[in-house]
Order: C-alpha cells, then structure tokens, then sequence
C-alpha cells in the first residue's frame, strides 16, 4: 500500500524549541569559577553559570554547552550524560580526587564528574531556566490571569511543608512568591499553575484536588494513591525561619522551613539583574546612558504590577543594586544603603505623584534621585545644586503654598468639573511642581 503524507491537524503545533525567555536565561549568564556550592548564593545564580569544584574554564564550557544543547533540542539526560561524561573524561574531571580548596589552602578529597553529580547539574539547571521563563510568561498574562496555584508535583515522596502548601492560591504580585516559587529544594518537582479570576473564585467554593497515599488495614502504604478534596489558602501563615550555619562564609541565614538553603528565591524575578547588565555589557552603555536603558527595563516592569516594588540603581554603572518587593500600600528599603543610589518604584493602588514618606526618605537618605509610576505617568525628583532642603523647611513650604492649591482643586470639585480622586492627584502634581520650584529642585511628570 502507498505511503500517505498526511497534513498536519490545523491548529495542532508541536515546537522543536524551548521558549525563547527559557534560552535567553541561560545563554545570558556570565561564567564564573567556584570551588563550594556555598561560594554562589541564591540570586548570584541568576546571572553566573557554574559548577561546584569545576575551576578549570574548559571544564565549565564543555558542561555549559551541554547543558545548552540539552534544553535547545529538548535531549533527555540519558543522552545528556552519554556527550557530556567522556568530554570531561578527557579533560581529567572526573571520579574522587585530590583537590586544594583556594580559599583555605586546604587539601582534600572531591567527587567531581560522577552520574549523580551529572543529573543533579541537568536537572537543576533546566529547572531553574524553565522556572525562570515561566515567571516571564506569567508576569505578562497577569492582567488575564492575575493568580497562581501552587501544586505538588509528581515525586514519590514530598515533603511535609510542600504538601502542606499544595493549594496555596495568592495574586501573583503577592510576597511569598518572592522566596516559595518552586522548585524549592534538591529535587524538587512543585509547580504552579496561573489561573483566571473567575478560576480562582470557583477554587475558593470548590477546592482542590490532593494526591495522597492510601493506607491499608494493616496502617501501611498499598502503593496506592487516592485523591481527596482540600480547600484552598488565601492567604499564607507566616513563614517559620529556621537558622543554616553557612560555615564556610562564617554567617548564619534565616531560611523559610521547607525549602532547601539557596533555594529561597525567585530566579524569574531576579532574571531582571541579570537581563540589565548582559544588555549593558552587550551594547557597551556606561554611566547615564548605561542608567537610562536600565530605567526603561526596570519601570517597564513596576508599570502594571498589583502591589509596590523598588528598584535601587547606582547611576554611575547602571547596575540594579538591590530591589525589594512589598504590599499594596508600601514597600520597605529599611535594610538598603540608598546615598547617592537612584531609588524607582511603582504605586499600584492609587497612582499619582509622590508620597509624604517618599519625600522623608529621599531626604533622610540623600538619595541621587527618587523616581515613582504608575500606568499613566513616570515622576522624577532630584535636588538641587544645594542638595536636599531640610525636613522643617520642606514642611513649611508645602504647608504655605498648600492653602492656595487646594483651595483651588477643591473649588473644581465641588463645581463637578473633576472627581475628588482626579482633584488630589492634580493638587498634589501642582504643589509639588511649586515646591521644587521654590526650594530649587528638580521634579518632573512624564507621560507615558
């Protein structure tokens, strides 16, 4: 009988590649040599590739490039550590072996290629990337879907905090997806799933569905599953840290109970540091104009979000120095060095110009420049030749031009030309606008 080449089904596409935020996390990553796991921490990972113990560049390339390999053409690990293991065969990499740690000039034994040590590199760094991409894709389908689920994944054996959060449904802006955005551990398989509005409203009457173990007569495990209906949470507990003594780096860190140490952060949302300095370096931007391409990115991000975020720049390289994330009123730099640091962020809730506390902290902490937004408009405030006015002056001032202002917006508001909301948003723009004029600051509305 012929053969017959059947047309593909309309509408059915079977990609030959990763998405593209997934190859752009990886590829984007500088290289950098360390000796201990511990020698990298958390977000440090965002923008390096490395592997523990491989100092040797040749060593990291040819393992970086499988690993790149592997997640372009979707190779399994069979395959994966079938290229990989007489490459590092050969470049002597490989089995237990006599090492010097260069940080303590100390001589010991290490593992180094091993199929453990293999899988272990596949699968946490192909995780991590498609984590990374996927936080990408959810931050621009949140205005459709503005939540997400957090789900077991399919491991034999969960752990008991991992059960515990199957079920947790919170926006997407909310914090504690900051530090419990899977994966959350060594062989972590969680995942999320984002949802719509009207989703999560029929998961709050309905629930979700729980894989569970079914336990026999005899109160053992049959090998069995059985799913059972739990509600969902709304709103999480507060997280219960426990101390990890990091003794190589003599420091001790308060890790969220239930997720391994060095896992306890989003590599999507810090996918942004990384993202401004490979853009930097790669067009060759220093000084302003390395800053301006770094607001661009950075404000882009904070525009639509549901809750306040703050992103610290040094105006002198461009580089996000730091960036917190807080609720929908507030976000706290208490812990951030701010002088002569370019401070952005966003107000979510009701827009406008600034607040009275982003004044306070502008000036409190000398700060080279305070920007905010919000979906229609970007604020700049910078000080003068002088530098920043005194709290009482600056107090004094706005008290005395605040009487004619709001006289005037108030008037237009009870004439029904404007709303109230519309009506404070203009008085506050305009005292602002006066008060920088009269104490020789610099302040800027911009639309987008």
């Amino acid at each position: 009988m012929p053969r017959i080449d059947y047309p593909p089904r309309p509408g059915f596409v079977f990609p030959t590649e990763p998405p593209k935020a997934v190859l752009d996390y990886i590829q984007s990553k500088s290289d950098k040599s360390s000796f201990d796991w511990r020698d990298m921490f958390r977000e440090e990972h965002v923008g390096a590739f490395t592997v523990a113990k491989a100092t040797d560049a040749n060593v990291r390339n040819a393992i970086r490039e499988e690993v790149e390999k592997a997640i372009k053409d979707g190779i399994p690990f069979s395959q994966f550590k079938k290229n990989l293991q007489p490459r590092l065969q050969k470049l002597g990499w490989w089995g237990v072996q006599e090492v010097v740690d260069p940080k303590t000039g100390e001589v010991m034994l290490a593992q180094l290629g091993s199929p453990s040590r293999l899988k272990k590199i596949f699968y946490t760094n192909q995780q991590q990337a498609y984590k990374a991409g996927q936080w990408l894709r959810i931050v621009e389908g949140k205005a459709t879907h503005p939540y997400l689920l957090y789900l077991l994944g399919p491991s034999e054996n969960h752990r008991e905090e991992h059960v515990f959060w199957h079920g947790f449904l919170l926006p997407i802006d909310h914090p504690w997806w900051a530090t419990h955005m899977p994966m959350n551990g060594w062989g972590c398989k969680c995942h999320v799933r984002q949802v719509t509005r009207r989703e999560a409203e029929k998961l709050k009457d309905d629930g979700v569905v729980i894989p569970e173990q079914e336990i026999g007569d005899d109160g053992l495990p049959t090998g069995r599953l059985t799913k059972k209906r739990v509600p969902v949470t709304t709103e999480p507990p507060a997280d219960v840290l426990k101390p990890w003594e990091d003794t190589r780096n003599g420091r001790t860190i308060l890790v969220p109970e239930g997720i391994d140490p060095g896992f306890d952060y989003n590599p999507g949302q810090h996918r942004l540091q990384a993202q401004v300095s490979a853009l930097n370096e790669s067009k060759g931007l220093q000084g302003s104009d390395a800053l301006k391409q770094t607001l661009v990115i950075a404000e882009n991000n904070l525009r639509y979000r549901f809750t306040e975020k703050a992103y610290v720049i040094n105006p002198a390289t461009g580089a996000i120095a730091a960036e917190r994330a807080g609720d929908v009123n507030s976000v706290s730099l208490a812990d951030v060095a701010l002088s002569q640091q370019v401070v952005t962020h966003n107000h979510p809730d009701t827009g406008g110009t600034f607040s009275d506390a982003d004044w306070q902290l502008a000036i409190h902490n000398d700060v080279a420049e305070l920007r905010a937004v919000d979906k229609d408009f970007r604020y700049q405030l910078q000080p003068g030749d002088a530098g920043w006015p005194a709290p009482s002056v600056l107090d004094a001032t706005m008290a005395e031009l605040w009487v004619t202002i709001h006289k005037k917006w108030l008037g237009d508001y009870r004439k029904g030309l404007i709303t109230r909301e519309d009506a404070l948003a203009m008085a506050y723009h305009e005292l602002y606008e006066k008060t920088a004029k009269t104490l020789n600051l610099n302040y800027q509305r911009e639309a987008w």
